[in-house]
């Protein structure tokens, strides 16, 4: 009789012990994770929710306790355990913690929470579940997944917060803040891409300021692809592919393509880069495809095209395109278009096009713009409306070069007298 008491006082407060370290090693919330129905089971209609609790109902709490209390060693599926507990079968908790163990698929657990080392060989699962979890097949929270765990197969919660790693994939139906390394991708904000599935949408419409509640706070590494609905902030790490559904504050390095629908501002590394919205910062890829304007680097082994204005270094190894404005350096292989105002630096190997250009312009065949205040050079070189500056080639042809001149191997200014029309070496307007 005396020896049961001491062990169960011992096995007390090894439980007192292992509760306090939990609540010491638990992690902070993140968010509002009040615990109303709407926020944490809102993508469940009330029959499943019913279904659920009804199922929690009928499950046994049958255990055998060693322990004051709730405290100390538990062997079956006690509800509430501060302490060391084993299970075979996870059904309708309500709160463990300290030492957690299980062996076959948990039941329903609609309302507990776990703060624990949880381990299981297919693993653990509640509404929260805080601390280090291991599952060889998955770690599973409804509303949050806090602190390490390795789920073998799948990792999912409505948010996500620690470390997680998995050798399939890591879904959140909301925020993710951490570091996620997954064999296969990370996904969140599942919740806003299956609105979007039942509505037909190409895309959700993009947060106020382009960030929202459902977004990366982090590093994501997936061996194949990661997908975000709501912005990202820190680095993405992916084999093929990263798309990103609002901004991108960070690095996105994709084997194949980079993906944002926002605004990049930071780097995005791959064979094809795309923003939809304007890139503040770096593409480098063979393509790179910038929204309504870019700021800083593009450079595209094949070619680089900015769908309006361009501050910065634009470089395309076959070609570049700008349809707004230039300010800095374009650079294109064989092409390079502007269909704006190029002011500063625009060279390609083969054609040169700007609407109007101030400063300088290198075409290695063909030089065209409109309207020219600089100096350009080319193998054939043509200004349309107005030159106010120098164009030197082997043909120059001007229209309005009152303020410009022509030299090269012969010259032609249209409005000149007939006989002063075609010059070798030298022509202005006379």
């Amino acid at each position: 009789m005396k020896l049961k008491l001491v062990f169960g006082t011992v096995a007390a407060c090894l439980g007192l012990v292992a509760s306090a370290a939990a609540q010491v090693t638990d992690l902070p919330d993140v968010g509002n994770l009040g615990r109303d129905e709407s926020e944490f089971f809102r993508l469940l209609n009330s029959e499943d929710l019913e279904a659920l609790r009804a199922a929690q109902s009928e499950a046994s709490h049958a255990s055998l306790d060693l322990g004051w209390r709730q405290h100390g060693l538990s062997f079956g599926n006690a509800s509430v355990w501060h302490g060391v507990r084993f299970n075979w079968r996870d059904a309708a908790l309500r709160e463990i913690r300290g030492l957690n163990v299980t062996l076959w698929k948990p039941g329903p657990n609609v309302d507990g929470r776990i703060d624990a080392l949880s381990l299981g060989l297919w693993g653990p699962r509640a509404d929260e579940v805080n601390g280090v979890s291991l599952g060889l097949v998955m770690v599973r929270a409804r509303a949050a997944l806090r602190g390490l765990w390795f789920g073998g197969v799948l990792a999912k919660s409505r948010r996500l917060a620690g470390v997680g790693l998995s050798v399939g994939a890591q879904v959140a139906r909301g925020p993710a803040v951490g570091v996620f390394v997954s064999g296969v991708g990370n996904v969140a904000a599942l919740e806003n891409a299956t609105l979007l599935r039942r509505e037909g949408a190409a895309f959700a419409p993009l947060p106020e300021g382009g960030w929202g509640p459902d977004q990366l706070h982090g590093l994501a590494v997936g061996g194949i692809a990661n997908t975000h609905i709501g912005g990202v902030r820190g680095v993405q790490l992916a084999g093929i592919v990263n798309t990103n559904g609002g901004h991108l504050a960070g690095l996105q390095v994709g084997g194949l393509a980079n993906l944002t629908r926002g605004d990049v501002r930071g780097i995005q590394v791959g064979i094809a880069n795309v923003a939809v919205e304007r890139t503040l910062g770096a593409q480098l890829g063979a393509v790179a495809l910038s929204g309504p304007g870019s700021r800083g680097l593009m450079l595209g082994a094949l070619g680089t095209w900015v769908d309006d204005d361009s501050t910065g270094l634009t470089l395309g190894g076959l070609g570049s395109a700008v349809q707004g404005d230039a300010n800095g350096l374009v650079l294109g292989g064989l092409l390079a278009t502007n269909k704006g105002h190029v002011r500063g630096l625009a060279v390609a190997g083969g054609l040169l096009h700007c609407e109007e250009l101030t400063g300088l312009g290198v075409g290695g065949l063909v030089n065209l713009s409109r309207r020219a205040r600089g100096l350009q050079f080319g193998l054939v070189n043509e200004v349309a409306e107005e030159l106010r500056g120098i164009t030197v080639g082997g043909f120059n042809r001007v229209l309005g070069a009152e303020n410009g001149y022509l030299i090269g191997l012969l010259n032609y200014v249209p409005e000149n007298p007939t006989w002063l029309r075609w010059l070798p070496v030298f022509n202005t307007s006379f």
